[in-house]
């Protein structure tokens, strides 16, 4: 009993790191450093940073980035462009405002068929570079 448990564990254990997890979702970043208020970097990979950028046309063709400070009623869209390095691909784009601010990014992907069900995927994504709880309940807000 006892070897058939270890061995049922062992290979359960095995199968997980085995799989591969192939989720992408859309992330937003700020590299603040670059830029004179730094630079937005739009990735649409399974972790935070630059990939292969393969599933990432559709933010380029169709996708919206934008920026909301302190105060401010509307976002102002921001300009990103396709961006590579090497064999990885994102989007970047300068910032027009220093923080704290909302960086936000939208993008309908596309059709994806789930059995007998398609479904439209939508991706949005939010950096909040927020300095105390006050800015976080401002900016964490819909945009208006």
């Amino acid at each position: 009993m006892k070897r058939s448990l270890i061995g049922a564990v062992a290979c359960l254990v095995l199968a997980t790191f085995a799989s591969q997890g192939f989720a992408h979702y859309l992330w937003v970043t700020i590299d603040a450093k670059s830029g004179e208020h730094g630079t937005t970097n739009i990735y649409f990979e399974g972790v935070p940073g630059a990939g292969d950028g393969q599933y990432l046309d559709p933010f380029v063709e169709r996708g919206t980035t934008w920026i909301r400070t302190l105060g401010q009623s509307k976002p102002t869209e921001l300009k990103v462009e396709d961006t590579k390095k090497g064999n990885k691909r994102w989007l970047s784009g300068s910032l027009t405002a220093a923080g704290p601010r909302s960086i936000d990014s939208y993008g309908k992907w596309g059709v994806y068929r789930y059995g007998e069900t398609d479904v439209l995927l939508h991706y949005h994504a939010r950096y909040l570079d927020v300095e105390d709880h006050d800015d976080l309940h401002e900016l964490g807000e819909p945009n208006r």
